[in-house]
């Protein structure tokens, strides 16, 4: 569903976010790496769901939802294993370990509603013969959508200290007296810093070079103030000189703010974060100073136009 879903809007509404859907090879490694990589630091034994109940793993883009679902796979994978190799190997309860991670383990954000809804679906259809209550997949708005002046970046709303690591979230409602009616209602959301165990994510990459496609489909005025806005982020965080980065740069801040210390973050970023001037700061105060890199990974394939086979070009 989701190879369906990058075929048909990757190249029409996708492009207008900056929103260069992951690939199933690199989400399928990124996961695999995340979750079966040994540290001792971590201790992640999942032989008992209780365990993997207190697992918070968050996609703050999530677009069709490939990450989680490839970390859906992995941390599956994990449980079979640590599980048939105690010592005293009981049966396995998938239903139970789907019930979790979508209620409890799973949460993605987004600004596109059929993106919202996709990983959703993609998730729950792991084990169709699970129920579950909720889940941790939100719309998050973005633009001025009330029409009062107030201005949405999505996740990246959380970077707003005046805000109170509360972000605003879209809930659809169905009138009870109008049948069949839905509305649209604002609600807020509460998530706590350095509350992750994990952040994995292909975030939107727009270049300040093409302004006109980092906030999609907003008004030239509305564009204007929300990239004032981001600016004004950027500098009561104490970071100046990430604007020519464009949106990935904060993303990596946002993330960097949701992961626990020793928490593992998996993410595509463009090589250019390697030896850019604009990711110094990046590289300097959040990577250098703050993490362990575990791997570098890179893929040049230049997939077959005739064929069909698109390139898996990510790092």
């Amino acid at each position: 569903m989701g190879r369906v879903y990058h075929k048909l809007l990757l190249k029409t509404t996708g492009k207008y976010y900056a929103a260069y859907y992951t690939g199933i090879p690199a989400a399928w490694i990124l996961s695999n790496l995340s979750i079966k990589t040994l540290n001792p630091d971590l201790k992640w034994y999942f032989k008992d769901l209780r365990n993997i109940k207190k697992l918070r793993i968050i996609d703050p883009a999530c677009g069709s939802g490939t990450l989680l679902s490839g970390i859906y796979m992995a941390l599956k994978d994990k449980y079979i294993f640590d599980r048939y190799s105690d010592e005293n190997p009981k049966a396995l309860n998938l239903i139970g370990f789907h019930k979790l991670m979508l209620e409890n383990v799973l949460n993605g954000w987004d600004i596109l509603d059929y993106a919202g809804h996709l990983t959703l679906t993609n998730i729950a259809l792991h084990n169709p013969d699970s129920t579950f209550i909720s889940s941790n997949i939100y719309i998050l708005p973005i633009g001025d959508t009330t029409g009062k002046g107030t201005l949405y970046l999505g996740s990246l709303d959380y970077l707003d200290t005046t805000r109170g690591q509360q972000l605003s979230f879209k809930e659809y409602i169905t009138l009870p007296k109008k049948k069949g009616l839905d509305i649209e209602k604002e609600k807020m959301l509460s998530v706590p810093k350095q509350s992750m165990d994990i952040v994995t994510m292909n975030p939107p990459f727009s270049r300040s070079a093409q302004p006109n496609i980092k906030f999609g489909f907003v008004g030239k005025k509305t564009m204007i103030d929300m990239n004032k806005k981001l600016r004004k982020l950027g500098s009561d965080l104490k970071y100046k000189a990430i604007g020519k980065a464009g949106l990935g740069a904060y993303f990596i801040i946002l993330a960097d703010q949701l992961l626990k210390p020793g928490g593992r973050l998996a993410l595509v970023i463009p090589r250019s974060i390697l030896s850019g001037p604009s990711w110094k700061e990046i590289r300097k105060r959040i990577f250098l100073d703050g993490y362990e890199i575990e791997y570098i990974v890179s893929n040049y394939d230049p997939g077959n136009k005739e064929l069909d086979i698109q390139p898996w070009n990510w790092s």
